[in-house]
């Protein structure tokens, strides 16, 4: 389940990706009651596992691909459920997908 709490959250982080400023990124914490609000099964069932997931894929290996989905789904991302019941950005659905690959979920 962690590879969904994280991917749920992808709109912000803060490690040193080219181009993004820690600064100017929203926090964890503020960007997963939107992920929760989308309810899917396989997603973050509290605000504490929502933002556990979030800042570990910040911090490992696949954070290239994290940055790749926050990207794609801006500040303003929309999140919903695919066909598994995974977290997903909306119209990011390549981004997603790469991300749950290297996640292994």
């Amino acid at each position: 389940m962690a590879a969904a709490l994280f991917i749920a959250a992808c709109g912000s982080g803060d490690s040193g990706t080219p181009g993004n400023d820690a600064s100017t990124r929203p926090s964890c914490d503020s960007l997963c009651p939107a992920v929760l609000a989308a309810k899917c099964t396989q997603g973050p069932v509290s605000q504490n596992d929502c933002v556990s997931g979030c800042e570990t894929i910040r911090a490992g290996k696949c954070a290239d691909k994290y940055w790749a989905l926050h990207e794609c789904g801006g500040a303003q991302a929309v999140y919903t459920c695919d066909t598994a019941g995974r977290t997903v950005v909306v119209g990011c659905d390549s981004a997603s997908a790469a991300l749950y690959a290297c996640a292994g979920g």
